[in-house]
């Protein structure tokens, strides 16, 4: 087995060593203490003046950036580096940055209700159907299932059960940081291995810019721009994590040419598959390097790839049909590749995400600029290019960026290693004068890098997203479901209050609408247990507007929902909206109860004193 050996120049200290790995924690946990503070100011200000909140906390961020520069120059006075107090500027930046979105963030991970978006109610239905022995795919007639394979919901109910709270939509949610927080930290591997391969001088021992990686990493990897939904209840958080894994194989494989390491990379696909059906992509991406890029190149272990991941694919594919039959197929992929990807859309993302494309495309002219086009170096940035480009092209299906997180990950990856790189080179830690020009170009490029931060998705306002009224919201859905059976009361979207007794709930309004958009459905069963009056009582989002999630106006084909709901049942009261930045799952709830013969169907009954004249 042949291995490549290090670059004469280059040590063998890790990037990754323990120094540096504790200073990125230290300075993670100097954010959690920020955002404690943030919670304060919030708690003292937010809820009569939120602008004077923003404008407090502003004030003490400001207050903390330069005290910590007052106290370098204090302590070092003519011996202060401005390369050093432009890290310390940097450092205190992201810092900053994590405590806002960490203090945002929290309020998400708490709610107890799983609909704050589209998945979290199926996510968590999964989970449920695990616990009481349902199977996770079944007849499209039920309107039950979810189009994603079982990977994460599964993964996240393990971690949840071994920490006691196998049952808590917040513990659920608290996983989903975890996998992130584990992407960003195998990032920073990543960024070791890379610069092992590209990195020039003694750039990989520069401890005090690695351990400011950690927190860049941790931005990138929970960025609003593509990865909104990392902490909530989807597989964006675990495809993230698989995603990392994959190109750190890639990168691990280059700098050793380790068998083991491909053997990983033959069967990681077809486990990947599990999460989320594009990882399976990455044994193309893996036979595209060992063809093109590989030295010396090896056909064998181009065979030995391919066949080890093809055969690993269909022996998972084979033990889902054994499970569940055709509806594992139905669900996972016809469902799925029927909604096609629009040009148009995948188009749009792209101009949406450009400073991801941009800092990709800056770390090749640092890194790569005296390599081949042929070179291996150059094969793992296409390479990961190509898993960025792949998913703004998936995205393309949905109207969301939320798929291109990973590639983003990766493109953070090439950026802090180069960076690390030009610290290297431009930085003035070996001049022996320090000229006042030098004072200027460090503020510059502070000012240059921390400019990127709201393009990057880096950029959260310090305030309470939700507040008390999204409780009530909870609470006033669990009071439509006391005295009655669970499975006599129907909830668009949420599971969790069904979690309790056990009941696998049908004909939910995320399921209907992924296949009512892509017209896969069949909802004879729906409508033949509204003509039924099979519910006692119907809890319905937008029934009265054009965003009906059960028969929405933009679809080619109705469903007949809206009329058969209609028809058979009479509305009695409302769930007023609330104001939320997730405003998906908390708008108006029509409660709706069977007709009766004596009741006319535009009657309302009384107790409706939440019914209001308009809808958003």
């Amino acid at each position: 087995m042949q291995t490549r050996a290090l670059p004469r120049n280059i040590s063998t200290t890790s990037f990754f060593s323990p120094d540096s790995l504790r200073s990125g924690l230290l300075l993670l946990a100097l954010a959690l203490l920020l955002s404690l503070l943030v919670h304060g100011i919030n708690q003292a200000f937010g809820a009569a003046q939120p602008e004077k909140a923003v404008m407090v906390v502003g004030i003490a961020f400001g207050s903390f950036l330069l005290l910590s520069l007052v106290v370098y120059l204090a302590k070092n006075r003519h011996e202060a580096r401005p390369a050093t107090a432009g890290l310390i500027a940097l450092g205190s930046v992201l810092i900053l940055a994590i405590a806002a979105n960490a203090y945002v963030i929290s309020f998400y991970v708490k709610y107890p209700g799983d609909y704050i978006i589209w998945s979290e109610s199926e996510f968590v239905n999964d989970i449920l159907k695990f616990r009481v022995g349902y199977p996770l795919f079944t007849d499209p007639a039920n309107n039950e299932c979810f189009t994603y394979p079982p990977g994460a919901q599964l993964s996240t109910y393990f971690f949840a059960w071994l920490s006691g709270n196998p049952t808590s939509i917040p513990a659920y949610r608290t996983v989903q940081v975890l996998y992130t927080l584990l992407a960003a930290l195998l990032a920073m591997v990543g960024v070791r291995q890379l610069l092992r391969l590209t990195s020039e001088g003694n750039a990989v021992e520069k401890r005090s810019l690695a351990a400011l990686g950690l927190p860049f990493l941790v931005l990138v990897a929970t960025n609003s721009i593509t990865n909104p939904f990392v902490y909530l209840l989807h597989n964006d958080a675990l495809a993230q994590l698989g995603t990392i894994v994959a190109y750190l194989l890639l990168l691990m494989y280059a700098n050793s040419r380790s068998r083991l390491v491909l053997v990983a990379m033959a069967v990681l696909p077809a486990i990947g598959f599990y999460v989320k059906q594009p990882l399976v992509a990455w044994a193309v991406f893996y036979a595209l390097y060992l063809l093109i890029f590989d030295r010396p190149r090896c056909y064998r272990r181009v065979l030995f790839l391919t066949l080890v991941a093809t055969f690993s694919l269909i022996a998972i594919l084979g033990l889902s049909y054994l499970l569940w039959g055709k509806y594992f197929f139905y669900w996972v992929f016809y469902v799925v590749a029927a909604h096609g990807s629009s040009p148009l859309r995948s188009f749009r993302h792209l101009l949406d995400i450009w400073p991801y494309v941009l800092i990709s495309l800056i770390s090749v002219l640092v890194l790569l600029r005296h390599k081949r086009l042929s070179s291996p170096q150059f094969g793992l940035w296409l390479i990961g290019f190509l898993v960025l480009l792949q998913e703004v092209y998936t995205s393309g299906i949905v109207w969301m960026t939320n798929h291109i997180g990973p590639g983003t990950l990766i493109a953070g990856i090439w950026f802090w290693a180069a960076m690390v790189t030009l610290y290297d080179r431009l930085s003035d830690w070996r001049t022996a004068k320090i000229k006042s020009t030098h004072w200027v170009e460090a503020g510059a490029a502070v000012c240059c890098f921390v400019l990127l931060f709201n393009g990057l998705g880096f950029v959260a306002i310090p305030l309470k997203p939700m507040g008390k009224d999204a409780i009530d919201y909870a609470k006033r859905i669990e009071a439509e479901f006391r005295g009655m059976p669970a499975d006599k009361v129907l909830l668009d979207m949420g599971t969790w209050v069904y979690m309790n007794s056990g009941v696998v709930m049908k004909d939910r309004a995320s399921n209907i609408g992924e296949t009512g958009f892509s017209q896969t459905g069949d909802f004879s069963g729906f409508l033949s247990r509204l003509d039924r009056k099979a519910y006692d009582r119907i809890l319905v989002r937008n029934l009265h507007t054009d965003d009906f999630w059960y028969d929405h106006a933009v679809w080619s084909q109705s469903t007949g929902i809206r009329q058969s709901i209609m028809k058979n049942y009479h509305e009695v009261r409302r769930i007023p909206a609330i104001s939320t930045n997730y405003r998906f799952g908390f708008s108006d709830i029509s409660v709706l109860e069977p007709k009766r013969d004596d009741v006319a169907s535009d009657t309302v009954l009384p107790g409706s004193e939440n019914r209001s004249a308009s809808y958003y």
